[in-house]
């Protein structure tokens, strides 16, 4: 708060502009000045506690990002696993239902059940391929940008 003998608009806006929150001129009234300083004070409580939530927020969106990631992490461990563990079974049904498929005297409705499993085992592959293709796909969508807020201290 600028307290100064010089009044008038052009000292007022000079004030103002070098960066003055509030201006009196003497001589000036005590309960006016009392209740401007409560209310500079109050402004900067204000500010303190936006710089103090800006930082807690911060810092929250840190913490959660970080989980977020150890999450796709593990999801992304996850489906490399589950992938293996799927597919390692289902070649060797495939592999040994095309041994199957070779062999010879098989009646004609072992020929049909060893061309299900065929069928069926490849369909599996290909839905496993798809579902684990698709995860991976959005997994690798996502990203994090911070921006458009001000840092704590920029306010």
């Amino acid at each position: 708060i600028l307290i100064t003998a010089r009044a008038g608009k052009a000292n007022y806006l000079d004030a103002m502009d070098s960066g003055v929150d509030d201006f009196l001129h003497k001589p000036f009234d005590r309960d006016r000045f009392i209740a401007r300083v409560r209310v500079a004070m109050r402004i900067l409580d204000l500010h303190q506690s936006l710089r103090l939530a800006n930082t807690d927020l911060e810092r929250r969106v840190e913490e959660r990002t970080a989980e977020l990631e150890k999450a796709l992490q593990a999801k992304s461990e996850f489906l490399s696993r589950a992938s293996h563990e799927l597919r390692t079974p289902m070649n060797h049904i495939l592999g040994f239902a095309q041994l199957l498929s070779l062999k010879k005297g098989l009646t004609e409705k072992q020929e049909a059940s060893v061309r299900q499993i065929l069928e069926s085992g490849r369909s599996l592959l290909t839905l496993i391929d798809h579902l684990l293709g698709f995860s991976k796909s959005h997994a690798n969508e996502l990203s994090f940008e911070a921006s458009g807020a001000p840092r704590a201290g920029n306010t």
